[in-house]
């Protein structure tokens, strides 16, 4: 009857209560839960709300509880009542899910804890009850003992944010059960932290998720331990140490992992400071020496981290003379930045004049159609080299390295790769550019243009008033339907491969003979540098692909690689093609002389196309492939009445049938639909070709490209050619050209 004074859901809720709770508990029993409720609802005006949360959680809860624990529980909960009845409803309300996880005798103890961030303002009560309610989910992880050491840590943060400890506790929620194990630990590094730099908490938790949860198991304790050692010893960015650490732990070998973390306690011990760089830097001193070689190098920095922090902390960082000359001394790997005047030095010897050197990466930033960042090559001025070479076991052979692939790239520079001229005839091949289809209209084109630039730069006549009479005057020739069309190249090299359908194909084929060139010269010209030319060259050839995983064409072109790099004996090709397998052969070795220019190399370019071309690039099994004999030693390629490889007139009428109606080098699928047909007539399904993978030492060559730059700069240099100034570039054509580069 009592109950009737409050709001309707009181009376219900207790009916309903009493109804089940009668058959369980004694008489008196009921009597004295009832009596509590009844004092609960009379605590305040809105203690009613906390009642009906007590009747609604009595029956769950005592299912739970004997009956002297279950009218304890109702004692706390009117207890905190009187405190608020907000904390009272969080209470009940969280209880029956509680009690499933909770022992009795820690209910008191549990109420305590979430009691404790209530400080009598609403945000001390918002963050109490959230606690309250998040206990369920808190106690899947936690035991009782880390739940109480986190209450601890969200009072200690509380007193200084509300909306920090929230945050934390929020991200509890979601950390804890992802680093089990090591829950009790974190909580007291966080507790440390909100000690002595509260604003750095919720930086730690996200860090830790982040960090800890990838983490292997057995190296989160100590990682966790090292970071609050650090915090204790003055380090405050712990987020950092536990990113920093877990990045770098996460790169190592696992088998090195636990060596790394006493290699990290060992420099804390000395400086702390020093051991949050130590962890940002392993994975680049990993990247120069063995990590056997970096506990050396370790192990000095501990000598020095003796005198001062900054000593520390410069050393670990790379910083110190010290630090450089010890790694120095350890590691095998060359840097170009500590290299590069001495590889200028030696272009000067070689070359006999200046030639920049500056890191690939450079010359890949300026998005201009480089893009492996770690390839040599060159635009024909200057030389990009790898930043570092760490390839082999000392110092010397990688130095070696340096010099082979400076050498190479000296050699398109000096030998003329990028001075290629269309109209200048070949000195060892009968000259087929200029029959090819689409040559005759490119050379009429580049003509026309030529003289209408002659025409541009006549100066018109001065004539001095009363002095002569005028020269009868010429009108101004205007724009007619007549004007000369622009030719649709921008180089020479451009010119060249416009005559090709296959584009990506001729370049391939021409990277090859032109560096096959190249090394010819560099053998002749450069003999002090071949014996490590020749180990490199020889590491190149080893570490080619198979052959016989290649579809038949790419298997032929990966042939020629393997021809230009030396290779002479065991040479794999595919048997139907053998034969023309010795005509490439013959074309790479010929050109393998100081005596061929890069004109040589086109047309042998145009040969070897011819050949590649007529091949179907079919997937084959391992028996469709068969060894080349050696070539008869006797074979003089320098002789000047050797036989062409191929019918100079046969590539004519090739070129011609492979040219679209309009002869503009595009081949109709339709018309050459009988190529991929067998002898007979069932279909040969053809891979899409695929260029080879590189040779490591000869780079990125990229021919148009770099002849076109080398144009720019002559014309930046105020330089002209025979037949009058060079009109600039525009970004279309250079796009173009970008394009049109395979």
């Amino acid at each position: 009857k009592e109950l009737e004074q409050f709001p309707a859901p009181v009376l219900e809720r207790y009916d309903a209560a009493l109804e089940k709770l009668s058959g369980r508990l004694a008489e008196d029993t009921c009597s004295l839960w009832a009596i509590e409720g009844l004092e609960i609802a009379r605590k305040t005006v809105r203690s009613w709300e906390a009642a009906v949360e007590f009747f609604d959680a009595s029956v769950p809860v005592q299912r739970q509880l004997p009956s002297g624990q279950f009218l304890k529980w109702a004692k706390t909960g009117s207890l905190l009542c009187e405190d608020s009845p907000s904390l009272a409803v969080a209470y009940f309300k969280s209880s029956p899910k509680a009690m499933l996880r909770l022992r009795p005798r820690y209910i008191d103890d549990w109420a305590n804890v979430c009691r404790s961030l209530y400080r009598g303002t609403w945000k001390s009560s918002a963050l109490a009850c959230r606690l309250f309610e998040a206990t369920p989910d808190l106690l899947e992880t936690l035991s009782f003992e880390e739940f109480c050491h986190f209450g601890e840590f969200l009072e200690i943060l509380s007193r200084r944010s509300y909306d920090q400890a929230g945050d934390s506790l929020g991200a509890g929620i979601e950390l804890f059960p992802k680093i089990s194990g090591d829950v009790d630990r974190f909580i007291n590094l966080a507790q440390i932290v909100a000690e002595k730099s509260w604003r750095e908490t919720t930086v730690l938790f996200d860090a830790a998720t982040a960090s800890l949860i990838e983490l292997g198991t057995p190296y989160r304790a100590p990682l966790i331990s090292l970071a609050r050692r650090l915090v204790i010893t003055g380090v405050i960015d712990a987020a950092g140490v536990l990113r920093d650490a877990a990045n770098t732990v996460n790169k190592v070998p696992a088998d090195t992992r636990d060596r790394l973390l006493e290699m990290t306690d060992g420099i804390a011990a000395v400086s702390a400071p020093a051991a949050p760089e130590f962890l940002k830097i392993v994975p680049e001193i990993l990247e120069r020496v063995t990590f056997e070689q970096m506990g050396q190098w370790q192990a000095e920095g501990v000598r020095s981290a003796r005198e001062s922090d900054e000593v520390a902390v410069s050393y670990f960082k790379l910083e110190s003379p010290a630090s450089q000359e010890m790694l120095d001394s350890l590691s095998s790997s060359i840097e170009l930045s500590r290299v590069r005047e001495v590889i200028q030095m030696y272009c000067l010897a070689l070359t006999g004049h200046i030639i920049d050197v500056q890191a690939a990466q450079a010359l890949a930033d300026k998005n201009i159609g480089w893009f492996q960042g770690e390839l040599p090559t060159t635009e024909g001025t200057t030389i990009y080299m790898p930043s570092v070479i760490n390839r082999y076991t000392s110092k010397d052979e990688n130095f070696g390295f340096f010099k082979v692939i400076s050498t190479h790239q000296i050699g398109h520079i000096e030998f003329g790769s990028f001075a290629f001229d269309f109209d200048i005839p070949s000195t060892m091949f009968e000259d087929l550019r200029p029959r090819l289809p689409g040559a005759t209209e490119l050379k009429a084109a580049k003509a026309a243009e030529e003289e209408a630039r002659k025409q541009s730069s006549k100066l018109p006549e001065v004539v001095i008033f009363g002095h002569e009479a005028p020269a009868q005057l010429e009108p101004t020739p205007t724009t007619t339907e007549t004007e000369v069309e622009k030719p649709e190249f921008l180089t020479d090299m451009s010119r060249f491969f416009d005559l090709f359908g296959e584009r990506r194909l001729a370049l391939d084929i021409f990277t090859i003979i032109e560096s096959s060139r190249i090394d010819g010269y560099v053998a002749e010209l450069y003999p002090g540098v071949m014996t490590v030319y020749n180990m490199v060259r020889d590491a190149a050839l080893e570490s080619r692909p198979d052959v016989t995983d290649l579809p038949a064409r790419e298997a032929l072109v990966e042939f020629m690689i393997r021809v230009s790099l030396g290779q002479i004996d065991e040479m794999i090709v595919p048997a139907d093609h053998k034969e023309a397998a010795k005509k490439l052969r013959r074309l790479v070795r010929q050109i393998t002389n100081s005596e061929a220019t890069v004109e040589d190399a086109t047309e042998a370019t145009i040969r070897a196309y011819s050949i590649l071309i007529d091949v179907i690039n079919e997937e084959l099994d391992d028996d469709d492939f068969e060894q080349l004999e050696p070539e008869e030693e006797e074979d003089d390629f320098d002789s000047e009445d050797d036989e062409d490889v191929v019918d100079p007139e046969e590539v004519i009428q090739q070129f011609m049938g492979m040219a679209g109606p309009d002869g503009d080098g595009e081949v109709d699928p339709d018309q050459d639909g009988t190529q991929e047909q067998d002898l007979e007539g069932e279909e040969i399904l053809e891979e899409d070709y695929s260029s080879p993978q590189e040779v490591d030492y000869r780079g990125e060559f990229k021919p148009e490209l770099s002849q076109l730059l080398s144009q720019m700069q002559m014309m930046e240099g105020g330089d002209m050619s025979e037949t009058g100034e060079m009109e600039p570039i525009t970004q279309e054509q250079l796009e173009e050209m970008m394009k049109n580069a395979p």
